[in-house]
């Protein structure tokens, strides 16, 4: 996984690139990955760098600098609490105390958890395949979005549903 700046650096023919992980080289250790697919990072400099870690069934959080943090996850395949099954997507409120929206894509929900990954609730039934209320079909990825008390959650699904979600909650807490 590369980061590259496209800053005014980058026009100069400057192009500082950040990795994340080692080249060429699959796993399941710290800094390794097995198909990275999805990453997102807090705002600012002291901000984290989450990275969906699919076929681990983990997320991997760095820092932006490239230093490992920790693992959100157990890394073993699962449908319980903070556990995965080929987590695809990840999106993280900018807030300190914000939560982590893990698309959670062959559990067919979205896990959200505190940025130290203690989990806080579901969204969609786990394992549940479906176009009804409160079901998923093939997620694709979560975007979230706090309006003062209220979070809404926009989850892009495909094949059989062809929909968009949009889940509105007072309190994810």
């Amino acid at each position: 996984l590369r980061v590259l700046d496209y800053t005014e650096g980058a026009a100069a023919g400057r192009l500082p690139v950040r990795r994340f992980g080692v080249t060429g080289e699959q796993g399941s250790g710290n800094h390794q990955f097995k198909h990275p697919s999805g990453v997102c990072s807090e705002p600012g400099p002291l901000g984290r760098v989450f990275v969906a870690d699919k076929n681990n069934d983990r997320v991997q959080v760095f820092t932006k600098a490239g230093r490992y943090v920790r693992t959100i996850g157990t890394g073993q395949m699962g449908r319980g609490n903070n556990q995965f099954d080929r987590p695809t997507s990840v999106s993280v409120e900018p807030e300190p105390d914000g939560h982590v929206f893990v698309v959670d894509s062959h559990n067919q929900r979205v896990q959200v958890l505190t940025k130290d990954g203690h989990f806080v609730r579901t969204f969609g039934i786990t394992g549940q395949l479906g176009n009804g209320n409160h079901q998923f079909s093939h997620i694709l990825n979560a975007l979230q979005k706090r309006t003062g008390f209220q979070l809404n959650l926009l989850v892009t699904v495909q094949q059989t549903a062809h929909r968009h979600a949009l889940v509105g909650c007072l309190q994810c807490a």
